[in-house]
């Protein structure tokens, strides 16, 4: 049963879903022109993944919610970041290929990693930034590889790829993996971007006036259509942007399931975050071509569509069953209850 919300809450995810889908959008323009120019698109997929944070935190910063209990040194360095990245994106108009986000990104994170560090306890707290559970988010994320590595057997055995599974625990593709695991501290802030926006800021309102379960395949239909731009610019061959976007939107909600069970478990951002890089990069480990660009122009069937939702939504969302997506007492706070809860204590205190 839907419930309403607060009027300061309402606000929020109001401004969130104009502001995080008009800049998609006008970025969508963006990257359609860049195509046509025959540049190089990873950058603006990377610098996309940026505004679902950008959303959450411009709703935040124009709420009366009042700054001054949060991380707004945080946020405002994060806009900041994030404008830089769009000139650096923009910029492969005019120099081909220089990839200057991909740079901007490594040194950001490094920059973040230390500001999230020394930032007040309480604050990030509001912020959701602390670390909190160790040992629940450790075996969310093993949980996740387990499953990842099932569904990758499984779905190479049917396309008759077996060899490239097998080939996955050679030499070179450990490298990898061990590389991949030591680069996220250098590449966590765009993963970051995303599960802020759709973990920290869009789950918890939408469980909270949907209910848990509805909340979550809501959040995973949103995130899905977010995909949108890349889908027909940037993923997809040529004659299948449909059935690639269709792809996107099941396995988002599959992967919104596990997501929210991991972030309700944990209650950190940083299990979400951490597994959200883990799925975008272990991919290559399972492929032939360890060039990342391999997740573009990819023909995509129908069938491929009907396989894939089949595997996600019996992997992964059959988590949508475990307690932590179901119920409401698990709901981790949204924005405005962890405003309100700093509120309360300090009223309790005078």
């Amino acid at each position: 049963m839907e419930k309403k919300l607060e009027k300061t809450e309402q606000k929020l995810l109001q401004n969130f879903l104009v502001i995080t889908f008009v800049a998609t959008f006008v970025l969508g323009i963006i990257i359609y022109f860049a195509k046509i120019k025959g540049l190089a698109l990873m950058d603006f997929a990377l610098f996309q993944m940026f505004l679902p944070a950008f959303g959450a935190i411009i709703a935040i910063l124009i709420s009366d919610l009042d700054l001054e209990k949060t991380t707004k040194n945080f946020y405002r360095l994060y806009i900041i970041v994030t404008a830089i990245i769009f000139v650096a994106t923009i910029f492969e108009f005019v120099a081909k290929d220089m990839r200057l986000a991909n740079y901007i990104v490594l040194i950001a994170s490094l920059v973040f990693f230390f500001v999230i560090i020394f930032q007040d306890k309480s604050k990030k707290e509001v912020a959701n930034l602390n670390r909190r559970s160790f040992k629940e988010g450790t075996k969310a994320v093993l949980t996740f590889i387990a499953i990842y590595i099932i569904v990758a057997a499984i779905s190479l055995a049917l396309d008759g790829e077996l060899e490239n599974f097998i080939k996955s625990f050679k030499a070179n593709k450990i490298i990898y993996l061990l590389i991949v695991i030591i680069n996220f501290f250098l590449s966590f802030l765009p993963f970051l971007g995303e599960e802020y926006g759709w973990r920290f800021f869009l789950q918890p309102i939408l469980q909270k006036k949907y209910g848990m379960r509805m909340g979550l395949i809501l959040v995973g239909l949103i995130w899905g259509v977010w995909h949108l731009p890349l889908n027909l610019f940037f993923y997809s061959a040529s004659g299948t942007e449909l059935a690639s976007f269709i792809k996107q939107i099941l396995g988002c909600i599959a992967l919104a399931i596990f997501l929210g069970y991991a972030y309700t478990k944990a209650g950190s951002i940083w299990v979400p975050t951490i597994i959200h890089y883990l799925n975008n990069n272990l991919a290559v480990l399972f492929s032939d071509n360890l060039d990342p660009n391999v997740i573009e122009n990819v023909s995509i069937t129908w069938s491929d569509v009907v396989l894939s939702a089949a595997i996600l939504l019996l992997t992964y969302g059959l988590f949508i069953f475990t307690k932590y997506d179901s119920d409401d007492k698990y709901r981790v706070p949204s924005v405005y209850e962890r405003f309100k809860v700093l509120e309360d204590d300090g009223e309790e205190k005078v």
